[in-house]
Parts: C-alpha cells; sequence; structure tokens
C-alpha cells in the first residue's frame, strides 16, 4: 500500500508525546509493508531544525521525505484572518503545492493520512486533488486543549502565541474532522464527545509502542527515587511540575530521594526552579529516554489539565516499576488502566501513594494484567489505517 502521511510537526528525536505517536506509527506502517511518502514542516520551534543525521534516521522508514519550514512572514498574519495561526504557519504558496502534487503523482499513493489537526489542510487539499480517502490522527479536541492552555499560560507573549492559534480553531476542527473519510482519535473520551456531536467517522486508535528484543545499554546507573518525562515547556506540563514540587514535595520531606526530571525543552522557568533542589536531576532532550527509565523505582504523571491522551501514560504501562498518576493523566484511555496505576488528584493522597511505592515492592501479580492491556497499543493495531483507507477512491465512497 502506498500511503501520504502529512505529518504536523518533523518526529525525530521522538522527544515529546505527539512526536513519539507519529515516529512509531510511522514505523509499525513501514513494518506492515506500506510505502511512505512523508511530508511534514520543521521549524516549530524557532530556529529548530533537524541535523542531517536526524533526517536519514527519518528516511530509513520512508520512500519519499518532502520538508517545507514553518512560515513566519506575513502572509502567515494575513492568512490569520480567516485561518487559525498553527494551520497558517503550514500553508504551501502555490509553487510549493504544484511541486509536491507533480511528486505524488509519480508516487501513484492510495491513501492519505493527515497526522495532527495542523496537518489536515493540506491534507483536505490532496484529498480533493488527488481523489482519494483521507484519514486524520486527532491527538486532542484541539480547540478545548488550547483554551485550557490559555488559561494556563503565565506569561504574555504565550498568552498571545496561544490566542492567535484559538482564531477559527473550533470552527476549522470540525470542518477539517467531519470532512475526513475516517478519524483515528487517540483518546476513547474525545471519540464519545465527537459521536454525540454528530461525527460518526471516528476509530478509537490508541498510541503505537513500538515492540522491539534489543537490549538497551544503559550508561546511566544511578538509582531514581521518583521520576518525571515529558515535554517542559508546555503550559500544562510546567504547572504538573510545579504542583509536585511546591505541593507534593514537601510532604514526602526527604532530601534522600533522588529525582528525576527529563523531557525535552525545558523553558527558563523550569530550569531555574529545579536548580533550587540540589537531589534533582534535570536531562534535557533524551535521545532515549528508556535508558533512565530502567532505573526508576516510581513514575509519576502528576498533571492537572490535559486532553487526548498522555502519551507518558502509555509509557508508563510498558515499565515494570511502580506508576502515581493524576485522574487527567490517563483519562482517553482504557478505564482498566486506572487498576494498574496508583491514581490521586491532591497533593496528600499524591504523596501518600508516593510513599508507599517506594516502600512497597512491584507487584507481580499484576503482570498478567499489565500484558493484557498493552496490548491495546500494539504495533500491528494500525493496519486498521490501510484496511479502511485502501481501496476505492472517496469519490467512489461519496457517490
Amino acid at each position: 500500500m502506498k500511503i501520504v502521511l502529512v505529518a504536523q510537526e518533523f518526529p525525530f528525536p521522538p522527544n515529546h508525546g505527539g512526536r513519539v505517536d507519529t515516529w512509531n506509527r510511522i514505523k509499525a506502517l513501514k513494518k506492515h509493508g506500506a510505502e511512505i511518502f512523508f511530508v511534514t514542516w520543521v521549524g516549530v520551534v524557532k530556529n529548530d531544525f533537524p541535523s542531517e543525521l536526524e533526517i536519514s534516521e527519518v528516511k530509513k522508514y520512508t520512500n519519499h521525505l518532502k520538508i517545507f519550514k514553518i512560515r513566519r512572514d506575513f502572509k502567515r498574519a494575513l492568512a490569520l484572518l480567516k485561518s487559525p495561526s498553527l494551520i497558517a504557519a503550514r500553508s504551501l504558496n502555490s509553487s510549493e503545492r504544484e511541486s509536491l502534487l507533480l511528486e505524488l503523482k509519480i508516487f501513484n499513493p492510495q491513501m492519505i493520512l493527515a497526522d495532527g489537526l495542523y496537518a489536515s489542510e493540506i491534507g483536505l487539499w490532496l484529498k480533493k486533488a488527488l481523489n482519494l480517502k483521507l484519514g486524520i490522527r486527532s491527538h486532542n479536541i484541539e480547540h478545548f486543549y488550547m483554551r485550557g492552555q490559555f488559561k494556563l499560560a503565565n506569561n504574555f507573549n504565550n498568552k498571545l502565541s496561544i490566542l492567535l492559534a484559538l482564531l477559527h480553531l473550533r470552527r476549522f476542527e470540525y470542518k477539517s474532522l467531519s470532512s475526513a473519510d475516517y478519524v483515528f482519535d487517540i483518546s476513547i473520551n474525545d471519540l464519545n464527545f465527537w459521536k454525540n456531536e454528530g461525527l460518526t467517522n471516528g476509530i478509537w486508535l490508541g498510541p503505537t509502542r513500538m515492540h522491539t528484543d534489543n537490549k538497551l545499554e544503559c550508561s546511566f546507573s544511578e538509582e531514581v527515587d521518583i521520576a518525571f518525562f515529558g515535554n517542559l515547556n508546555t503550559p500544562n506540563n510546567k504547572e504538573a511540575i510545579k504542583w509536585f514540587l511546591s505541593k507534593v514535595l514537601p510532604i514526602i520531606n526527604s532530601d534522600d530521594l533522588k529525582i528525576l526530571v527529563m523531557g525535552s525543552n525545558p523553558s527558563l522557568d523550569i530550569k531555574k526552579m529545579l536548580k533550587d533542589y540540589s537531589n534533582i536531576l534535570l536531562v534535557e532532550n533524551p535521545i532515549e529516554p528508556q535508558f533512565y527509565l530502567e532505573k526508576v523505582k516510581v513514575l509519576i504523571n502528576p498533571v492537572q489539565f490535559g486532553s487526548g491522551v498522555n502519551i507518558k501514560s502509555v509509557d508508563m504501562l510498558f515499565q515494570n516499576c511502580h506508576v502515581v498518576s493524576t485522574s487527567i493523566g490517563v483519562q482517553g484511555l482504557p478505564s482498566e488502566i486506572s487498576d494498574i496505576f496508583e491514581i490521586a488528584d491532591n497533593e496528600f493522597d499524591f504523596a501518600d501513594k508516593i510513599l508507599k511505592c517506594l516502600s512497597t515492592p512491584i507487584d507481580f501479580s499484576r503482570k498478567d494484567r499489565k500484558e493484557n492491556l498493552r496490548k491495546m497499543f500494539e504495533e500491528s493495531n494500525v493496519k486498521v489505517i490501510l484496511d479502511v483507507l485502501g481501496g476505492h477512491s472517496s469519490e467512489s465512497k461519496n457517490s
């Protein structure tokens, strides 16, 4: 099967949840025999461009790679009159569209997947231009998610950028998802929301966790008592860390604990905050988080706000250590995961769960239940994309 995969962000290194989700899906589709024409954008964070080694890694799993730069020009500003900022940032001019279409006609694809809402405008254009079925990967109810991030943002620049992203976003999201042939939703909760809104083209597709038999040669030898991993720049993750440090850690009250905070692009305020703790190790932009997770006793997910699915909660399911999470941290996932993790929503319960986990050996009686839950996220599940998008053109489907 030949598929055009349009992703809203270059996925390597997979150092935050959105990239992990996209990267694992690319590898899984390739493993199932798909030929992939990959279209994506770089410079989502200003001046953050992949190295030649990172590009070559993506090329191992794709047959063709087309990279565009995020727009930061007057045309993006003009587009705000009718488009959300993060859509305008990924708009293509006429020559770029012409060149892309010419290459795609030579490739002769059979289907299109827009990986993320902000890739969907180009996906919808290609659906019409190539007369193919389009699937959209939905990571969040985006207009809810951005509204929540706006409320949590604590400086003017962040609030302004999120406000611009919110312009026209609700209307665009409804239009895009309803225009797709299928929506592959990351979250069971979000899928039910859209069904209640009258969108019946949704399919639940949890995050993909790639299986590997490779034994990691870990150069990190320190035992870690408590660890958090995730991006370190979005308002909800920053607030989660602040809540843990200011509310939970004083209750635990132990300077002897070794704590690890690990993730992508830590903001200056997070770096400044962590410097005050001699027992906290910050690892920025880890290439292989698993090197560190092997040494952790208790993983935490103290997030207070979220939408879609926390990818790190799925990653935590594949670890053998204890996990303490808020209920927000497991929302959108099968309810059985709450039986595997320790769930707590206030600082006292959260601290109590951590302390009990630190003093309790791993409960291997949960192993069978974990194994069954892990099957929901196996790489074979991505085959549904090829199955439902393959075959007839979108015109024959709608006739």
